[in-house]
């Protein structure tokens, strides 16, 4: 090796072991949210994945993450509705021939149909409207949630998920 990047080398390493050790300090975010979109009372004391999810909400809403408050809207109404399947002993229904779960889409025509889930005529009009609010924002490059997007639709939402609860088992 050439002599002078041998001695960069050395004086490198000698200015690393030179320079003191900094301890990273750990600094205590307190997190600031409001429960705009679901109310803590609802979730609180649920599951684990459920509370988390619950929790990305308010906080995307909080913070102004509108795409993906969105987006996880529509991801917890597929958690419940698979939950809800499961319960009733009919998970296989939503299943592909490959195990794995159907679309979202499908998921929601089976649910929509099913007579022992025995979901409520606003619960089947409210799907389409969050399915469509998290494809957009998942799938639309030229969409961009907005506030009033959601704040509109913010009380069907609510309806819509403690229904779901009940029907998979969270709330009795």
């Amino acid at each position: 090796m050439n002599e002078d990047f041998l001695n960069l080398i050395h004086n490198a390493r000698q200015l690393k072991a030179s320079l003191p050790i900094l301890e990273p300090k750990k600094i205590l975010v307190e997190e600031k949210y409001t429960d705009d979109i679901l109310p803590f009372d609802l979730y609180r004391r649920t599951r684990q994945n459920i509370e988390k999810i619950a929790d990305q909400i308010n906080k995307s809403f909080y913070y102004a993450i509108y795409d993906g408050a969105a987006i996880l809207m529509r991801r917890l109404i597929e958690m419940l509705l698979i939950l809800a399947f499961k319960r009733i002993g009919q998970e296989d229904s939503i299943r592909g021939s490959g195990g794995n779960y159907l679309q979202l889409s499908e998921i929601i025509n089976c649910a929509i149909q099913n007579r022992q889930l025995d979901l409520s005529r606003n619960a089947k009009d409210y799907f389409g409207i969050f399915k469509e609010k998290g494809d957009l924002s998942a799938h639309n490059p030229f969409y961009n949630c907005r506030k009033k997007d959601l704040a509109l639709i913010q009380h069907k939402f609510r309806s819509l998920i403690e229904e779901l609860f009940y029907k998979a088992g969270i709330l009795e």
